[in-house]
């Protein structure tokens, strides 16, 4: 399996709620993570995004840690790399603000790495691309393209605050993917009120489509519309698992249910997976050395027991 992942690394500080603050990589990094845990030793994953100068060798050191991501894809920029200052203000509600935004990819950028069997976009920082870009990536590319809609919902101020906006052109960019995910605070300024089976019947286009709807501690609903007919169901969350950070878990989703559903085709295993990698990821304050989560989704998964961590 070859896989694209386009998004942002991002230099995180984190404020938590305990008053505690957390400095690390991030971004895009909390998508990676979990493919070392998921795909085999034949797999590989491609992250295209730009890299400010400051954190390149240290992004490049984390990505060859093992033989999973490739290297090839990655655009290093001469100026400072995008910083995120992160505080938390509940469990779902955060104050975000950006600073040494990075330019936008452009198609010629993209296409010489898609000759692969899926693609996932994160918009992590809301511009990686643009709906133009989107639409060449979708013309050029037939596999499934998986698409968090993230900051795509926030607008930059000139100080750096992110603030929700509405998604100009929201259904155009739905049009152009396989599977979205999205939280309710990002459902809630693409479509208003409009509960999901009707915006969904009124606005995928008779396509494929899976929506996963993330709830943060109540799991996340997935919504499969197929050949004029919507289905629904709900995935609990890992409720023996105890969340101190959610910074990164739909990140996670992304990840897990992209490759349980590639390999599957079976949505609703793929969101017990991606459900348990968001949950995991969330056990852990910023990003989490990748041996210690690799070996907590194994024994979460069964894969290895207690005894033997």
């Amino acid at each position: 399996m070859r896989l694209l992942v386009i998004g942002t690394i991002i230099n995180d500080r984190i404020y938590h709620r305990d008053g505690s603050i957390s400095y690390s990589l991030g971004g895009l990094l909390y998508t990676l993570l979990p493919f070392r845990a998921l795909l085999d030793k034949g797999d590989r994953v491609i992250p295209l995004c730009r890299v400010g100068r400051d954190i390149y060798n240290a992004v490049v050191d984390w990505l060859t840690a093992d033989r999973i991501c490739d290297t090839v894809a990655l655009l290093k920029t001469e100026q400072k790399n995008n910083t995120v200052e992160l505080r938390y203000l509940s469990e779902q509600e955060r104050e975000e603000r950006s600073c040494y935004p990075l330019p936008s990819l452009r198609f010629h950028e993209v296409k010489p790495f898609l000759d692969v069997d899926a693609v996932f976009v994160n918009m992590i920082s809301g511009w990686e691309l643009d709906l133009d870009v989107l639409r060449h990536i979708r013309k050029a590319f037939k596999g499934l393209i998986f698409l968090d809609i993230h900051s795509l919902a926030l607008e930059r101020k000139s100080d750096g605050r992110r603030i929700y906006r509405n998604i100009s052109d929201g259904i155009e960019w739905l049009r152009n993917a396989d599977v979205i995910q999205l939280n309710r605070n990002e459902w809630q300024v693409l479509a208003g009120d409009m509960v999901p089976e009707l915006f969904i019947k009124e606005c995928c286009f008779n396509q494929h489509k899976i929506i996963n709807l993330l709830l943060s501690s109540e799991g996340s609903k997935t919504y499969l519309w197929d050949k004029g007919s919507i289905r629904s169901f709900a995935t609990a969350p890992y409720r023996e698992i105890e969340v101190v950070d959610p910074t990164g878990c739909g990140d996670a989703y992304l990840a897990g249910f992209g490759v349980e559903y590639l390999r599957s085709a079976n949505a609703t295993k793929a969101a017990e997976t991606a459900n348990l990698c968001a949950t995991l990821m969330g056990s852990f304050k910023g990003l989490p050395d990748s041996r210690q989560y690799v070996l907590k989704y194994r024994m979460y998964n069964k894969e290895v027991e207690w005894k033997k961590l």
